[in-house]
């Protein structure tokens, strides 16, 4: 399969998908709460107050991230007044910088640290925000990478395999050159790994039980949400790991010989597997 994507540049794939991703994972909230007999309510409360984390994370890890070229960029203005040839202004090279750019892990830590913190302030029980919550995540994860996609961003590496896809007009991925379409082979990912987590809430026998801890916190024992997001972490970073070596773009960065990507895996899964073992014992 070929595919060519053209005038990409009059598209915006972030807004739309990203929308579109929003309004998914508020339909499946819907529905999982009349599942779960939590108020859909609350949970959506929880689920603002985290993709507003999300955002900020994401934000936060990819300046990170970039901190190196910001700052020869800072050396540069300071002692020439000026940018590359002149012709961006500090003020633009700023909002390009806010505008564009997220890392996805910075987003999930992010949206983590919102939520625990929303729970905590508005007195909701976290495991079960956890276990509802959780399988919005990889979904609309794979909508904004279906968004990568269109933009060309997060380009696989070139390949002279069967399956490809050329650009014709990016301003990041290689143009006229046959590339591996690892984002939608992660937003393919992304979707098996949501009707997974949603496969576990439902079979559950215990969802009932754990649903009605989201009213009492601490008052019951059986299946935890937290549960729900170990696998998820599990399952979401062995496959970043595997795909990034199919990524043919270095803005995420690199050390010896993995990405920042692949690093912060193996740190995720060093704390999730003992947390995992842990968590069902427990139950």
């Amino acid at each position: 399969m070929k595919v060519i994507l053209d005038d990409i540049e009059n598209i915006s794939p972030y807004g739309m998908l990203g929308i579109a991703g929003v309004i998914c994972g508020i339909v499946y909230l819907w529905l999982i709460t009349r599942k779960t007999d939590i108020d859909f309510s609350d949970v959506i409360y929880v689920y603002v107050w985290s993709a507003i984390g999300v955002m900020v994370g994401a934000k936060l890890l990819y300046i990170l991230i970039e901190m190196p070229q910001i700052t020869e960029v800072l050396k540069q203005y300071i002692a020439l007044g000026s940018i590359g040839d002149g012709s961006i202004t500090i003020k633009d090279y700023a909002v390009g910088l806010l505008s564009g750019g997220f890392v996805f892990y910075g987003g999930v830590f992010g949206g983590l640290l919102s939520l625990v913190i929303a729970c905590r302030y508005f007195g909701y029980d976290r495991d079960s925000m956890f276990m509802v919550i959780t399988p919005a995540l990889p979904l609309a994860h794979a909508f904004g990478r279906v968004g990568c996609t269109v933009a060309g961003c997060c380009y696989g590496i070139e390949t002279d395999g069967i399956i490809s896809i050329v650009y014709h007009n990016s301003r990041y991925a290689p143009v006229g050159v046959r590339l591996f379409p690892v984002q939608l082979v992660e937003a393919a990912g992304d979707i098996v790994i949501f009707v997974i987590l949603v496969y576990i809430i439902l079979r559950n026998s215990n969802v009932k039980n754990a649903a009605l801890g989201y009213q009492k916190p601490g008052s019951h024992r059986g299946f935890s949400g937290r549960i729900v997001l170990y696998i998820y972490l599990l399952m979401y970073a062995v496959l970043r790991f595997v795909l990034e070596f199919l990524r043919g773009d270095a803005v995420r960065g690199h050390w010896l010989f993995f990405s920042t990507s692949q690093w912060i895996c193996m740190l995720v899964l060093v704390y999730v597997i003992p947390a995992l073992l842990k968590s069902q014992k427990d139950c």
